[in-house]
């Protein structure tokens, strides 16, 4: 694994991008993922101050032995906290499955610490046997990614499980949030509703990133409780539907709303053999440094096809947002 030190600068969504330094590590060669816990394939180890925070990006792309279904999982750890995770399902040969997750991590006391990337394999039903493994890919497909930069006063949030909604009309529990035809919420959500932030007084930029993960609820899966799941009719089909951030801009001083953002509709699909697939909403957002208007909450709205299977919004442990002070005058 060869950890380097690069910056790049690239385009953006609503607001421009300042060129920005990190660390990353890559896998040197293809390595294989065995059935057995999980396998660590990236690594960073630095020296931390107690509540530093950087980000943190991981890519695992990986194929499959076998032309039967494997389940792929990605998880970020820092020092002793399992951060999240991602998971979706090989359909098999020759289909190369490429997973990406995203987090927000804080020290929580000075010392060193290894921020890692692990991979995980598992069968599903249809073929795939216990002598079966995944191959992650090296060449720069699965890597692990810290930020350069330390973003004091940054926020990270998943209530994907508390289902704070407008309108309020969705079913949710401990499992997370469940969105589809047939169930109260009916063909459009709310889902990682945060609370309000305010960005520091310096600062130029936010920037913000809402992961979401989603399952499909198709009939007899044991993903999703009985009363969430689509009808008989449907379970060899997935879901697919559009998802779009909208971002609340506030006055600290008098709490009036000085601006609605909302982003552009993103399309997604989870065919019956993925199962799983998670939904990434990046977006940047400039602001005059020493302005008033810099208090800000966010929400993603979750539309799913009222003709095909309800969905599961993953709870924290796999869906989570967060708010950075990105950049600073």
């Amino acid at each position: 694994m060869a950890t380097v030190l690069v910056a790049v600068a690239c385009a953006v969504t609503l607001g421009a991008q300042p060129a920005y330094a990190y660390t990353q590590d890559d896998l040197a060669v293809d390595t294989t993922v065995p059935q057995v816990g999980y396998t660590e394939l990236a690594a960073i180890t630095k020296a931390w101050t107690a509540g530093e925070t950087r980000t943190l990006k991981a890519g695992l792309a990986a194929a499959s032995s076998t032309t039967g279904n494997m389940m792929v999982a990605a998880r970020i750890s820092c020092g002793d906290d399992w951060g999240v995770n991602t998971t979706q399902n090989s359909t098999g040969q020759p289909e190369i499955t490429k997973l990406v997750v995203n987090w927000l991590w804080t020290a929580p006391a000075d010392g060193e610490y290894t921020c890692r990337l692990f991979g995980r394999s598992k069968k599903g039903a249809g073929g795939a046997t216990d002598a079966d493994y995944l191959t992650a890919l090296a060449g720069g497909q699965t890597y692990l990614w810290l930020s350069g930069s330390v973003y004091p006063g940054s926020a990270i949030w998943s209530t994907a499980e508390d289902c704070v909604l407008y309108p309020a009309t969705c079913q949710a529990g401990d499992e997370g949030v469940f969105v589809g035809a047939g169930l109260p919420a009916g063909s459009a959500e709310y889902v990682l509703h945060s609370n309000s932030w305010t960005a520091a007084s310096s600062t130029t930029s936010v920037r913000l990133v809402l992961d979401a993960e989603l399952t499909a609820c198709y009939y007899y899966t044991d993903s999703c409780p009985q009363s969430t799941w689509g009808p008989l009719s449907l379970k060899g089909q997935g879901s697919a539907g559009h998802y779009y951030p909208v971002v609340t801009v506030s006055n600290v001083v008098t709490g009036e709303v000085c601006q609605v953002v909302t982003g552009s509709p993103t399309a997604y699909a989870i065919s019956w053999d993925q199962h799983h697939k998670k939904v990434h909403s990046l977006t940047y957002l400039p602001i005059t440094a020493g302005s008033d208007c810099r208090r800000f909450s966010a929400k993603l709205y979750l539309a799913v096809d009222p003709a095909l299977n309800p969905l599961r919004v993953e709870p924290s442990n796999y869906s989570v947002g967060y708010f950075v002070n990105y950049a600073s005058s």
